[in-house]
């Protein structure tokens, strides 16, 4: 797959939710992605319930990861993801802080970023297990480039060792 804007690129992206209705605000970011024209909703992983992480947050985060299809070049998915977080009424006075929504590109096809404001593969992916449960959901086969391990070895390889509680709820459209 080449990163023209004709081309069609796998992402994986992670949710995350601590502020007001927690699961409506990651279905909200799943539902604005599925309407969204160049973007095509694959799957969505199970939700998490998990404590905060980076000692600023409070309250117990609701998360998961998603798996998409896009014509979004990186910089311009950047940007979509940013939006929808605004939308949801995300605030960024410390991006540690409990928040509304929280989208993290954690993949663009097997590209390695690391520009300023944009770092492909998510540089803290591997140490969250917040992250790597429900992404192992979805794509446990999924190979990291810049590691070159497969999601289901950076889990059980994770120094994170967290409670991640599965929630009943489903997202998805």
């Amino acid at each position: 797959m080449g990163t023209g804007s004709d081309s069609i690129h796998r992402i994986y992206l992670a949710l995350g939710s601590s502020l007001g209705n927690r699961l409506e605000n990651l279905r909200f970011a799943v539902d604005e992605l599925h309407e969204m024209e160049k973007t095509s909703v694959v799957r969505v992983s199970p939700v998490y319930e998990t404590p905060p992480a980076g000692g600023v947050a409070k309250k117990d985060f609701y998360n998961a990861c998603m798996e998409v299809e896009t014509a979004f070049l990186p910089e311009q998915l950047l940007e979509v993801c940013l939006y929808i977080e605004s939308a949801a009424g995300r605030m960024r006075e410390n991006p540690l802080d409990d928040r509304t929504l929280d989208i993290d590109i954690l993949f663009y096809d097997d590209l390695i970023i690391d520009e300023y404001d944009l770092v492909i593969p998510h540089p803290q992916l591997t140490e969250r297990k917040f992250v790597l449960q429900p992404l192992f959901d979805i794509a446990p086969d999924f190979v990291d480039p810049k590691s070159g391990l497969e999601i289901r070895r950076l889990l059980v390889q994770c120094p994170d060792q967290s409670d991640v509680r599965q929630l009943p709820d489903r997202l998805g459209p």
